[in-house]
């Protein structure tokens, strides 16, 4: 059978939601009912046919105050065996519509009979009330078990169908099968169309995806997204690979202003320093919305209004600068469409590389060789380090630089800082500060834990400080003619470079950052044919990293580098195998613990900031206690970040991305003759003839950095 995606786009049905939730407590006499926004004590004794005495009796302080998510008890209302009533206690299996079939009443009346219980809420051991028979013959509890068959004229009730209502939430009402419902309306198979991404898949069900229906539908509710949508596709910076252009293609929209008319009125928002939000190209299909607040734990965006006037945007209309937002660019990498982009900095660059007065350099991150290669047509997990730093250098950069260099300098750094603070009483757990997105979180988020980040700089930031000093020293170059450009995985490296305490030499460490994305661009632009390239090597001696540096990309890489130096630091011994394998993988908390010269130390590793806020509070609250902690912003570390390639939902969704580019460091690892940091020729000669030693008073005039204690939504 052909099959075809399915997707909703924005539009979406839903089941009527219920208006209490009840469980009963066997043999105490009560129910527990949850109380849900705007109920009152009277609203609630109603709904039971109880008093609001009997509720406040079972209930001591609730006639003072009641609150949404508040469990009540709520007595069972009194009934006399003269009314014909039966009590039954609820058995496991058992459904609503099965008690219909053995006492012969209606499921409309066992509900009456019992206010706040339906189909969705019947619970094993619940004792409710069965009412009266009614003289309308069943079916027998036999016959219900077997296929449902149901006769023309034996229905039990009639029902109405309401707006939205569906198949499923009707046969949920009445606690009987979707199949049962539609046997008793045959008209029913061939009628609406459900929704795929809340109807439930059962075994059995006979799904249709490419009927002209379906497919007509899917159609009709593209075009009404397009009707609503900016089409100016042609100078969009997602052309070529935006998702709704995708389907318009596939779906063969070529009306695309069929249903135009009236459009929502909406505004670019530049505030961030990283991103620029344009909601005229917004579908709403509040992917950004659903990372920020599920995975990254934020939640500085949302749907603001309502009906044809729903934008995505933050409280009270603040520009998206002036919130908490840590410039993750998760919700950059999720958007289907030209809504959410980065800031473009190319513009930027090739001027500066134009400028016979200036001397360029560049460095390119870890994680950036493991992702480019997707902007040019390669699979994903395709190390093209090589052919990158080709490009590079045919844009007319002066110098091509790794970041490894400074990512191996900070191991050295951060090693030595971990080492003090064992050995000195300093506060622990340490925790990494590589990634600015991170950082930033904990600032708004943890304050109060800002002393435990580590004062290093970032290897973005490390490189940038070492670039206009000692390099600018040893090239007899004036440190204010050198342009500093960083290619990163990251948006927040676009905030990073304008931090307070990023400026060692009187001047920004780093001038512009770009993401992955925009280096793209730029061969593009310049008319490069990349995949035709030869494999080219950086440039010294800032362009020498060891195979410790390029893990850094992957979650746990930090650590596991940290780990390699920091052990044969304290031990004197050359490890007989440098992998610590237990911090790999793509898990968002790690955890274990190492005997390092007689001590235990215990670490943990953290990817996205949901699991860093759950690790954290673990920490807080003396659940878990840590020596080294690492914390990347992003779930998966940089290979994931918010300025690499855009996948599409369905890759994203069925294809291990950040374990594909994150095998890629790791096999660099592997086949580089170096790997560990205190061990690159390029370092030592750093420490030796300029720095002094790791933690040296010019070290840390260059290469720490120091926190602000920020609160929610202080900027």
């Amino acid at each position: 059978m052909k099959f075809i995606h399915i997707i909703c786009l924005s539009l979406a049905l839903s089941a009527s939601s219920l208006s209490a939730t009840v469980s009963a407590q066997t043999g105490t006499g009560y129910f527990l009912h949850t109380v849900t926004k705007g109920q009152s004590l009277y609203s609630i004794a109603s709904m039971y046919h109880v008093s609001v005495d009997d509720i406040v009796r079972l209930n001591p302080g609730s006639k003072e105050q009641i609150r949404a998510g508040q469990a009540l008890k709520i007595p069972q209302a009194q009934y006399s065996n003269e009314d014909g009533k039966q009590f039954h206690t609820i058995q496991a299996g058992e459904t609503l519509y099965q008690l219909t079939l053995k006492y012969h009443v209606t499921a409309q009346a066992i509900c009456k009979a019992n206010p706040g219980l339906s189909a969705e809420n019947f619970r094993i051991g619940q004792v409710i009330v069965i009412p009266a028979q009614d003289n309308t013959p069943a079916q027998t509890e036999q016959t219900a078990q077997a296929e449902p068959a149901v006769k023309k004229n034996e229905w039990r009730d009639m029902h109405k169908v309401a707006r939205k209502e569906t198949i499923f939430s009707i046969s949920q009402q009445y606690g009987i099968t979707q199949e049962e419902l539609i046997a008793a309306n045959p008209e029913l198979k061939n009628g609406k169309l459900v929704t795929s991404c809340v109807y439930p898949a059962e075994e059995g069900m006979e799904v249709y995806t490419n009927t002209p229906k379906v497919l007509d539908s899917r159609k009709k509710t593209l075009q009404l997204l397009l009707s609503n949508h900016n089409r100016s596709c042609l100078s969009c910076v997602r052309s070529g690979h935006c998702e709704l252009q995708e389907l318009a293609h596939e779906l063969g929209v070529d009306d695309e202003g069929y249903y135009d008319g009236e459009i929502t009125p909406s505004e670019i928002d530049t505030s961030a320093a990283h991103m620029i939000r344009d909601n005229s190209k917004c579908i709403l299909c509040r992917r950004c919305v659903a990372v920020c607040e599920n995975v990254q734990g934020i939640g500085v965006i949302g749907a603001n209004n309502r009906g044809f006037s729903t934008s995505i945007g933050s409280a009270f209309e603040m520009g998206l600068g002036e919130t908490s937002c840590v410039s993750c660019g998760q919700c950059i990498a999720v958007c289907p469409t030209g809504a959410l982009t980065e800031k473009d900095y190319t513009a930027d660059v090739f001027a500066a590389i134009a400028d016979p007065k200036k001397h360029v350099i560049v460095q390119t991150a870890p994680a950036v060789r493991a992702g480019l290669g997707e902007e040019f047509g390669l699979p994903i997990g395709t190390d093209v380090e090589g052919k990158m730093a080709a490009a590079l250098r045919r844009l007319g950069f002066d110098k091509v630089f790794d970041t490894n260099f400074s990512a191996d300098l900070t191991i050295m750094e951060e090693a030595h800082e971990f080492i003090d603070r064992v050995q000195n009483g300093g506060v622990l757990p340490l925790i990494t500060s590589c990634s600015p997105g991170w950082v930033k979180y904990c600032e708004h988020y943890f304050p109060d834990m800002t002393e435990n980040l580590s004062s290093c700089k970032s290897p973005q930031q490390m490189f940038g400080a070492i670039a206009k000093s000692y390099y600018a020293e040893k090239a007899g170059i004036d440190p204010k003619d050198i342009v500093s450009v960083s290619v990163m995985p990251c948006t927040a490296k676009k905030f990073e470079i304008g931090r307070e305490d990023e400026d060692a030499n009187g001047m920004p460490d780093v001038d512009i950052s770009i993401t992955t994305r925009e280096l793209a661009r730029m061969i593009k632009k310049a008319g490069i044919k990349f995949l035709d390239l030869p494999d080219e090597e950086f440039d010294a001696p800032l362009g020498l990293g060891t195979g410790a540096a390029v893990i850094f990309g992957a979650t746990g890489g930090v650590m596991e580098a940290a780990l390699r130096t920091a052990v044969e630091t304290l031990t004197g011994e050359e490890l007989p195998k440098p992998d610590f394998t237990e911090v790999r993988g793509t898990k968002g908390i790690k955890e274990a613990a190492y005997n390092v010269a007689g001590m235990e130390v215990k670490i943990a590793v953290a990817s996205g900031l949901g699991n860093a806020r759950e690790l954290l509070n673990k920490v807080k609250s003396g659940e878990a206690n840590y020596h080294f902690i690492e914390i990347m912003g992003c779930p998966g570390g940089c290979v994931n970040g918010g300025g690499q390639p855009q996948q599409p939902g369905h890759v994203r969704n069925t294809t291990d991305i950040r374990g594909l580019r994150a095998k890629v460091l790791y096999d660099i690892d592997t086949a580089n003759p170096i790997r560990k940091s205190h061990e690159n020729p390029a370092i030592k000669e750093l420490y030796a003839t300029y720095l002094g030693e790791p933690g040296s008073e010019k070290a840390h005039h260059l290469l720490h950095t120091t926190y602000v204690k920020r609160s929610i939504n202080q900027h």
